[in-house]
């Protein structure tokens, strides 16, 4: 009774490590490829998108990356900017929602929480006209004020 129990879940463990090994292939497949193909050549990849080719090239890397440095100050400055003043400013909120005894700290606290509500999507179009009034369009500020204010 037991061998014959042991045999049907040995059984289907095996039928389930092979759909889990298929799987596997399914989802890292295309992942290696792209991998792959990131160091082809135009001619090669031209040639044989599918499977993997030598030689690889390096210089890729290189063409991909070359410019990366303004972006990634921007991002950096953008990153910095934005989240040391949000936490500052929402430390500063939030302390003093929590200790003083105002009238109304329930409803300010609520309110906040609906702000927080709102989709981003719905107020892009008004965030948009108001920072080109400001003149921040095509600016860093445009970026960073958001993150500020709790828009991101």
């Amino acid at each position: 009774m037991k061998s014959k129990k042991l045999r049907r879940s040995l059984g289907s463990q095996i039928v389930l490590n092979l759909i889990i090994a298929a799987l596997l292939f399914i989802m890292l497949y295309p992942l290696a490829m792209a991998l792959w193909c990131a160091f082809k050549s135009p001619d090669v990849y031209v040639a044989n998108k599918w499977l993997p080719t030598l030689p690889l090239r390096i210089r890729n890397l290189k063409d991909a990356f070359g410019n990366i440095d303004t972006y990634l100050l921007n991002t950096l400055i953008v990153v910095f900017a934005g989240i040391s003043v949000m936490l500052f400013l929402s430390s500063m909120a939030s302390y003093a929602i929590a200790r003083t005894k105002i009238f109304g700290r329930s409803v300010i606290f609520y309110m906040i929480i609906v702000v927080m509500m709102v989709p981003g999507c719905l107020t892009l179009v008004p965030s948009f006209i108001l920072y080109r009034t400001f003149g921040m369009y095509n600016s860093l500020l445009a970026l960073i004020v958001p993150i500020w204010t709790g828009g991101c």
